[in-house]
C-alpha cells in the first residue's frame, strides 16, 4: 500500500475501508475488481484498469446464468454478503493481470496489498493458467529460441 508503513500494511486489524461498501465509499476508498478488495486512497490499484477494459466481465447469481447481477445483488456481493458466478475466461484473466500487478509493484518498489503478498494465491494462479496452457495444440511446437543470458543479476 503505498503511503502506508510496513507494520500498517501487515496489519489485519487496519481497516480502513471499515466493512461494508457505504462506509468504504465514504473513507475514500476505491473498488479493485481486479483483486476483489476496497483499496484506500493510498493505495495503487496497478493493472486493475487494464483488467476491467480487457473484457467486459459478467456475473451472475448462480453458475447456470439464470439471472445477471447487477442493483442490489451487486451491493450485497460488494459488501461481501453475496456469493456471485462469472467465467472461467474471467479468472483465468485474473490471474494473468493479478500477476503483473504483483510484478508491477515490485519493479516500482511499492508495499503489496495483502491479496497481492498471498503466494498461495500466486501458486494457485501460475498452476491455474499452466493447466490451460499445456491443453495448447502447439505446446510441443519448436518456434522458441532461448533469451538473452544475462550476467548483471544480483540479490
Amino acid at each position: 500500500m503505498e503511503g502506508a508503513t510496513e507494520e500498517e500494511a501487515k496489519s489485519p486489524s487496519s481497516r480502513a475501508c471499515g466493512s461494508s461498501a457505504a462506509e468504504a465509499i465514504a473513507s475514500g476508498c476505491t473498488w479493485d475488481q481486479l483483486t476483489w478488495s476496497w483499496y484506500p486512497p493510498r493505495c495503487r490499484h496497478y493493472a486493475n484498469d487494464e483488467f476491467l477494459a480487457y473484457h467486459d466481465w459478467k456475473f451472475w447469481i448462480d453458475p447456470f446464468r439464470t439471472q445477471e447481477v447487477v442493483g442490489e445483488n451487486w451491493t450485497l456481493a460488494l459488501d461481501g454478503k453475496k456469493h456471485i458466478w462469472t467465467q472461467r475466461g474471467e479468472h483465468l484473466t485474473h490471474c494473468v493481470f493479478f500477476l503483473l500487478s504483483a510484478g508491477q509493484a515490485a519493479r516500482d518498489g511499492t508495499p503489496l496489498s495483502p491479496r497481492l503478498r498471498e503466494y498461495e494465491h500466486m501458486h494457485h494462479c501460475a498452476y491455474f493458467l499452466l493447466d490451460v496452457i499445456r491443453r495448447d495444440a502447439d505446446w510441443e511446437s519448436i518456434d522458441t529460441s532461448n533469451c538473452k543470458v544475462s550476467f548483471e543479476e544480483h540479490c
